[in-house]
């Protein structure tokens, strides 16, 4: 499978679709929520339909079988919130995606 391309849903994963990545999310950079889904979208290849909601982002967060890290950095933005939630949520809804502060 092709760095940035994710499966199709339903798909189930085997060990040779895996892949590792990180990815680093520093909240200070970004201005407001549309900022931070397009940063997203980019980095982890979602696909052009991806909504740039957070409905949108919990569904392709809990889809890929490549296994990734999304380590993030707080600002105290009121908009990130809702990003730290639905991370956490598919950390625990997809075994193949985990994420920390830091």
């Amino acid at each position: 499978m092709n760095e940035g391309i994710m499966p199709e849903q339903g798909t189930t994963c085997s060990g040779t679709e895996r892949m590792d990545r990180q990815i680093y999310l520093d909240f200070r950079f970004y201005e407001n929520a549309k900022e931070v889904h397009r940063f997203l979208k980019d980095t982890m290849g979602f696909p052009e339909y991806y909504g740039m909601n957070l409905d949108a982002l919990y569904d392709v967060l809990t889809d890929p079988c490549e296994d990734t890290m999304l380590t993030y950095k707080t600002s105290g933005k009121v908009f990130e919130r809702g990003f730290i939630g639905v991370f956490k949520d598919a950390a625990m809804d997809n075994p193949h995606f985990h994420v920390a502060e830091g």
